[in-house]
C-alpha cells in the first residue's frame, strides 16, 4: 500500500493534468500512487491517461458528470494510501520535497495536515493541535484546497463519502470532511512549501472551478453563507463533544476568520488575470463598497450570533471586535 495517494480531480485540463501527472510519476518510489477522477472529460485527457505505463496511476471515471466538489469528495475516497493529498488539475506539486514528505508521514500520526504553498524557502516548521477543539480553533475554516492531506484511514473507518454530497453546494465541501476528521487524531500544520498554483498567466486561459450559480466565493453574500454553515456545522453539533467555552470561542473565531476573507475581493478585482480566471470585468473597489461590504457582514454576525444560546454573554466581546472594525473603516 502506498503511503501517499495524490488525488487529482480533473475536467478539461489536459495538457496541465500531463505536466502534473507524469511529473509525480517521475519520482521513483512505491510509496506515492497518482488517483485520477475523470469528471466526464472530452479533450483527450483518457487517451493521454491510457498512454501512461505506470501501475502507480489509478484512473476513475464518473457515469456522468457531477458537481465538481462532488468529484474532489469521489477522488479522496478513490484513494488507497496511508495518506491522501489532493491536488487541483491546475496546479503543480515541489516533487523534489515529495519524497522527504512521505518520510515525514511514514514516522507520525495525523488526523490532518495543512501544508504550505512554495513562494519561499520552507522552515519546516511544524506545529501540532491536539484533537477536538485545539485543531478545530487553528485550522482553516476555509482554504485552497491544494495541499490540504487527510488521513484516509480515519476517513474510511469513520467517514463516510455520502454524508458530504449534501454539502456539494457550498465551495468549500471538502472542509466539512477536514473537521470531522480532527476529533480522531492531533493535526498539523507543516511549513514544507510543497505545492503552488501555476504562473499567473495561465489563469487567462483557464476558467476557475469556484465559478457557482450561487457567486464567487469572494463576493460578501457567499463569505455571509460560509461563515454561516461553518457555525451551524460546529455550534450544538454533539459530535464534536464541545463544552460552552470552547464553542464561544469558536464562534468568535469563525466570525473574525470570514471578516478577513472579504480584503479578497477588492484584491481579485484589480489584477486582469485574475478576472479572467473568474470571469469577472476588471474594475476599481472603492471604500464606500468595501465599507458596505463590512457592515453587511457585521450585520449577518449579529443575526448568527441572536440564533446561538450564548447570546447575552458574547454580546460585550463581540462589540469590542465590530468596534475594531468600525475604527478601522473610519481611519
Amino acid at each position: 500500500m502506498a503511503i501517499l495517494s495524490i488525488s487529482i480531480p480533473t475536467y478539461n485540463r489536459v495538457e496541465q493534468l500531463k505536466e502534473l501527472v507524469e511529473s509525480i510519476l517521475f519520482i521513483d518510489t512505491p510509496d506515492i500512487e497518482v488517483v485520477v477522477t475523470n469528471n466526464g472529460c472530452t479533450d483527450g485527457t483518457m487517451a493521454m491517461l491510457r498512454g501512461i505505463d505506470d501501475l502507480r496511476l489509478k484512473v476513475f471515471t464518473n457515469d456522468k458528470p457531477v458537481p465538481g466538489y462532488y468529484n474532489m469528495i469521489l477522488g479522496l475516497f478513490n484513494s488507497n494510501g496511508k495518506y491522501v493529498l489532493h491536488c487541483n488539475d491546475r496546479d503543480i506539486l515541489c516533487t523534489e520535497r515529495l519524497l522527504e514528505f512521505v518520510e515525514f508521514l511514514k514516522n507520525n500520526n495525523y488526523s490532518y495536515i495543512s501544508t504550505t504553498r512554495n513562494y519561499l524557502e520552507p522552515t519546516y516548521d511544524l506545529k501540532v493541535y491536539d484533537k477536538g477543539f485545539s485543531s478545530l480553533l487553528n485550522q482553516d475554516y476555509s482554504r485552497h484546497p491544494t495541499g490540504m492531506v487527510f488521513n484516509r484511514y480515519l476517513m474510511n473507518k469513520y467517514l463516510q463519502k455520502e454524508t458530504y454530497y449534501k454539502y456539494v453546494d457550498d465551495t468549500f465541501t471538502y472542509c466539512f470532511l477536514l473537521r470531522d476528521l480532527l476529533i480522531y487524531e492531533k493535526s498539523a500544520i507543516y511549513d514544507n512549501r510543497i505545492w503552488n498554483e501555476r504562473h499567473s498567466s495561465i489563469k487567462l486561459k483557464l476558467a476557475s472551478g469556484s465559478i457557482y450559480k450561487g457567486g464567487l466565493y469572494f463576493e460578501p453574500e457567499r463569505i455571509c453563507v460560509f461563515m454561516r454553515s461553518v457555525i451551524k456545522h460546529l455550534i450544538g453539533n454533539p459530535y464534536f463533544s464541545l463544552n460552552e467555552n470552547q464553542e464561544k470561542t469558536l464562534i468568535i473565531s469563525v466570525f473574525k476568520y470570514f471578516k478577513k476573507q472579504l480584503i479578497y475581493k477588492k484584491e481579485c478585482f484589480v489584477d486582469n488575470r485574475e478576472c479572467a480566471h473568474y470571469g469577472m470585468k476588471q474594475r476599481f473597489i472603492s471604500y464606500f463598497e468595501m465599507k458596505k461590504s463590512y457592515l453587511q457582514y457585521l450585520h449577518e454576525c449579529d443575526d448568527v450570533l441572536e440564533t446561538t444560546p450564548y447570546t447575552d454573554s458574547l454580546n460585550r466581546e463581540w462589540s469590542m471586535e465590530k468596534n475594531k472594525i468600525m475604527k478601522y473603516l473610519l481611519r
